[in-house]
């Protein structure tokens, strides 16, 4: 190799590392705001839970474990109504930081309070859990000055913004690669320890069906496997739109 050679390879390199590097930002701050975007239209829209509750057979879950829960009494004479009620109050609590999770109750069929819906132990889990959905948002935040940012580097610097398909095949290429990931480890066991990583020890986070009926209605893990799937579709949706629109930007500036 020649020293002519040698500058050559340099010169390329000193421009291909920022420019990947600066794509890969690009990437990743649109993923934390498509995904807080995603997020928040889930939620308004109850996370389609009625939809779920028919696919994966929720209130078979209700009839076998509720009239044995230990701590309420009575939920297996609540209809499916009631139940998609009680989810959209979960979720509107813990969008609202868990405020107002000890209040939610629960009714029969002829509108009679039967009980409060949550132990203690479940309002602090999911208390837990909206003060992790609060997090969001500033991920949503950092992700956008790091797109931004990112931009108006590409936008006024030597280096170039990457076509559509390589920021398309790159971004679902690692998705698929997360994915095998979690199927080699296994969804349960990811499921397990990323409560055990992100929640304090001392709160408890599992619970059988016989002492929660949040668990029940939920039919909890089986539900968050399609809320994973729709919030991840829809992630990638959004992702691929707002790339595409800022592709389209750049070309016009």
């Amino acid at each position: 190799m020649t020293l002519i050679d040698s500058y050559t390879i340099c010169g390329f390199m000193k421009i291909l590392v920022p420019t990947i590097c600066l794509n890969v930002l690009i990437s990743v701050g649109l993923f934390f705001v498509s995904f807080y975007f995603a997020w928040q239209i889930s939620a308004s829209t109850n996370f389609i839970y009625p939809f779920w509750y028919e696919v994966i057979k929720i209130d078979t879950a209700i009839t076998k474990y509720a009239p044995y829960n230990k701590n309420r009494q009575g939920f297996e004479n609540t209809n499916k109504q009631e139940h998609v009620r009680l989810f959209r109050g979960i979720v509107s609590s813990i969008q609202n930081s868990g405020t107002g999770l000890d209040q939610l109750k629960y009714s029969d069929n002829d509108g009679n309070v039967i009980d409060t819906l949550l132990t203690q132990a479940e309002v602090i889990h999911l208390t837990d859990v909206a003060i992790l959905v609060n997090k969001f948002k500033y991920f949503a935040i950092a992700g956008g000055l790091i797109t931004f940012f990112s931009f108006i580097i590409l936008q006024f610097s030597k280096y170039k913004l990457a076509k559509f398909r390589y920021h398309f095949f790159g971004g679902i290429g690692l998705i698929i690669i997360f994915t095998l990931l979690i199927i080699i480890i296994g969804p349960t066991n990811t499921f397990y320890a990323g409560h055990e990583l992100i929640f304090p020890d001392q709160h408890q986070w599992f619970f059988y069906y016989e002492d929660s009926l949040m668990s029940t209605m939920m039919k909890a893990p089986v539900l968050f496997a399609p809320i994973a799937g729709e919030l991840i579709m829809l992630t990638i949706i959004l992702w691929s739109v707002f790339l595409y629109l800022m592709i389209r930007a750049k070309r016009k500036f």
